[in-house]
């Protein structure tokens, strides 16, 4: 299952802030076995986070806030990052 999560925030570490665009890809994996209900198995995300000023952010940790969540977000490098936890 592919679920998608795309937005405006603001992407934080320390004291340095960025108004950002984000894109994420969430594809979590469901468990069926018989007699049993279907669970959630694993999921794994995978997306962009632009600066929208251009502004090139380093890799390292983040949090990005959105209107309604706090996530916990890691910038991998070559533009690929990923979700660790909502917060």
């Amino acid at each position: 299952m592919e679920e998608r999560l795309t937005g405006k925030g603001v992407l934080s570490s320390g004291d340095k802030h960025w108004s950002v665009d984000y894109d994420f890809v969430i594809t979590t994996s469901i468990v069926r076995k018989p007699g049993f209900p279907a669970v959630q198995g694993r999921s794994s995300s995978i997306g962009t986070v632009s600066a929208t000023d251009g502004a090139s952010v380093p890799e390292g940790y983040y949090q990005l806030r959105t209107d309604d969540e706090h996530i916990r977000v890691k910038n991998n490098g070559l533009g690929q990052w990923t979700i660790l936890a909502p917060l």
